[in-house]
């Protein structure tokens, strides 16, 4: 077993009770497989992915965490019997705790290889460590309740906006993870890509889909004053170059994505709520250059919400169309036909008819 590594397996096949028999099953187990995934490491996936996905909203791109973003799938087609979860964040250290948890439920062992001793956990409630038997279910307990009442306050819906760069960014990563993480998580399994957080990703190059480059989304809160910000959105899809005549077709306003002839074409969605600084006070439309932004003035969490649920909403337009050119198109002729959910879409203090589809060259 690799240090500070956590591994699981089930129960029959052996119960630990000290380093030696712990490593010495792990050894037996490694490289031996199941005829079908093991329905209790099934279960556990599913479990686990029910701390894995806010902890990650929460921290934002933890290696450990982004490693283990995909437990569920994984687990549910594991054939191995042994299974290495790898490392725990270490921004959360009674996470293991969690996961002893999870595994207890479904009739696992964990371990967890540290410094010159295993740290075991049996489904009976169990644990040794360095030599001492102790019962971890209490501490468990005490675990849980924290971690959700860390949760409740990070993700909390009403009140002061909240106050530090990484307590926004929780914040929102929150919101859109409640609104739409199981659908993301979906495209981002189908696209094969770990986004960021949830209320920021890039790097979609790695989508290597048939059409688009690269994919940007992004929310954010400026704090101006202790009660006082602005809300932006963002959403930016590059096209490749060969889909140059085809984008030209489809959204012949695109703007290209920099000044150079036969760029590759862009779409920016920076005022996709539909209002305008005339009909809203609150907003701040400008440019700066071939870019725009689209500020929104917001004093508390309330406010941040409804425009955080519409982004969400947004990316959710957009983001299942693009794999290939054929979908898009029927996707953009469909939008123009009126045949979509857009003008229904939860977008604040909007007008449908000013929404916009993308943002059109100056």
């Amino acid at each position: 077993m690799e240090l500070h590594k956590v591994y699981i397996w089930d129960s029959k096949y052996g119960i630990p009770t000290n380093d030696e028999e712990a490593r010495t099953i792990a050894a037996k187990l490694a490289n031996t497989f199941e005829t079908e995934p093991n329905p209790r490491m099934v279960a556990f996936g599913k479990k686990m992915e029910e701390f894995v996905h806010p902890a990650w909203a929460y921290f934002g791109n933890v290696p450990e965490l982004t490693a283990m973003y995909h437990v569920a799938r994984d687990t549910a087609n594991c054939l191995e019997r042994i299974y290495c979860l790898g490392g725990l964040p270490d921004s959360y250290i009674d996470s293991i705790e969690i996961v002893a948890c999870a595994a207890a439920e479904n009739g696992l062992v964990v371990a967890r290889e540290l410094e010159y001793t295993v740290h075991l956990f049996l489904p009976d409630g169990t644990e040794y460590s360095k030599g001492e038997k102790r019962d971890w279910r209490n501490d468990a307990e005490e675990t849980e309740k924290r971690w959700q009442e860390t949760l409740a306050k990070a993700g909390k819906r009403t009140g002061k906006l909240p106050t530090g760069e990484s307590a926004r960014d929780a914040f929102l990563s929150l919101i859109i993870q409640k609104k739409i993480g199981k659908q993301l998580d979906l495209l981002c399994n189908q696209y094969h890509y770990i986004p960021i957080r949830m209320n920021y990703f890039d790097s979609f190059r790695k989508l290597q889909t048939e059409l688009v480059d690269s994919f940007l989304f992004s929310t954010d809160i400026d704090v101006e004053t202790a009660s006082e910000g602005y809300f932006t959105g963002l959403i930016i899809i590059s096209f490749r170059k060969e889909y140059n005549d085809l984008i030209d077709r489809l959204m012949p306003a695109a703007q290209p994505s920099n000044t150079d002839e036969g760029a590759a074409r862009q779409i920016s969605l920076t005022d996709f709520y539909g209002v305008s600084e005339e009909e809203n006070p609150k907003v701040q439309v400008g440019r700066r250059d071939v870019a725009a932004y689209h500020k929104w003035r917001i004093s508390s969490r309330e406010e941040a919400v409804v425009l955080a649920e519409a982004a969400a909403d947004m990316l959710m337009y957009y983001l299942p169309h693009i794999g290939t050119a054929e979908d898009f198109t029927r996707f953009v002729q469909a939008h123009h036909a009126g045949e979509t959910n857009f003008a229904s879409l939860t977008l604040p203090d909007t007008n449908p008819n000013k929404r916009k589809f993308y943002l059109e060259q100056p």
